[in-house]
């Protein structure tokens, strides 16, 4: 009784999977790749981290443009002021509750025009940067691209699989119609019998971890194409061959075209430039500045009600780093191993 129930569960199981299989949709390469390219969560962090490199390489990041700051303040004070004089021609005071406002705004700017070229060598490291994310970003669609054919192709051969392991049950089947008729007409024995209901058993089980393996596999590809909706399809069990593969262009294109070689061709520029950047700061940064400015006091006491002053400043500047605890130096060992 016990393996006529283990027989149906096992027939249950089998005909499960054959009959999600023939309710699917049928996914082809194409619309998978489609799809994983635009909703793949790698491929959109990729594209972002390239997109933040490209606002990062301007102008502005490199310090070649000048620095504008505008400036408001209003201040009041209240106090009491008491002020004795040594000739009696000026009388004493002995202000309570003085009040003094002071009004100032004023605009500035500032513009350095020499570091030392650091700010060339912060322009060329920007620009590496941008153009490392760029591969990156294609590094990460290649990658993407092979695990969706990688994983499409094991679906496929996962189906063919599921499709000869059915057609070998069937065979089990059939074995044990047979063996059963021999038995009944005395020709075949009890064992045969066991034996072939063994086979069908083995060959059921082999049905059951191949759909599993093929859920799973399904279920990667779902992952891969970032589709929140763990949706059931099933593939296109025809693989077209690709032209046949010569070693020495394959050779000669990854020299040549291999993402990870020009990333770490643009790694070691990128070193380069960032040790002109830390060489700029030995020598001295020279800078304009100019701006306008506004300043009123209006006090309670003393002798002026009020005074008042405004216009435009500006001048050059000139500072050079003689001393920092050997820190440039440190930086800059650490930037040519780094290289």
């Amino acid at each position: 009784m016990k393996s006529v129930n283990v027989f149906s569960l096992l027939a249950a199981l089998s005909l499960l999977v054959t009959v999600e299989a023939s309710a699917q949709d049928t996914l082809s390469i194409n619309q998978a790749i489609k799809a994983g390219l635009n909703s793949n969560f790698s491929i959109r962090i990729a594209n972002n981290e390239a997109r933040i490199s490209k606002n990062n390489n301007s102008l502005g990041n490199a310090g070649f443009l000048p620095t504008v700051t505008a400036d408001g303040a209003i201040n009041e004070r209240v106090e009491d002021n008491k002020t004795s004089y040594s000739t009696s021609a000026i009388p004493d005071r002995n202000d309570k509750g003085a009040k003094t406002t002071v009004y100032n705004y004023g605009l500035n700017a500032n513009w350095t025009i020499f570091d030392g070229l650091t700010m060339f060598a912060t322009s060329d490291r920007l620009s590496l940067e941008l153009d490392i994310s760029e591969i990156e970003a294609q590094m990460q669609v290649e990658q993407i691209l092979a695990d969706i054919i990688s994983t499409y192709y094991q679906i496929a051969g996962q189906q063919k699989a599921a499709q000869v392991l059915q057609n070998t049950v069937d065979i089990s089947r059939e074995r044990i119609h047979i063996a059963e008729t021999k038995k009944d007409l005395g020709s075949g024995s009890e064992y045969d019998l066991l034996q072939a209901r063994a086979d069908l058993n083995a060959d059921r089980a082999a049905l059951i971890r191949s759909g599993t393996g093929l859920r799973q596999a399904k279920i990667l590809v779902n992952q891969i194409l970032g589709d929140s909706v763990q949706r059931s399809f099933s593939v296109n069990s025809e693989i077209k061959l690709a032209k046949p593969l010569h070693l020495d262009a394959l050779l000669d294109d990854a020299f040549q075209q291999n993402r990870e070689l020009s990333i770490s061709r643009l790694n070691n520029d990128a070193a380069e430039a960032e040790i002109r950047e830390i060489t700029g700061e030995w020598f001295p940064q020279i800078a304009l500045s100019g701006g306008y400015g506004y300043n009123r006091t209006e006090a309670a006491s003393g002798f002026a009600d009020f005074s008042e002053t405004k216009g435009f400043n500006y001048g050059i500047t000139a500072r050079i780093n003689l001393f920092n605890g050997f820190d440039k130096s440190r930086r800059r060992q650490n930037a040519r191993i780094n290289q």
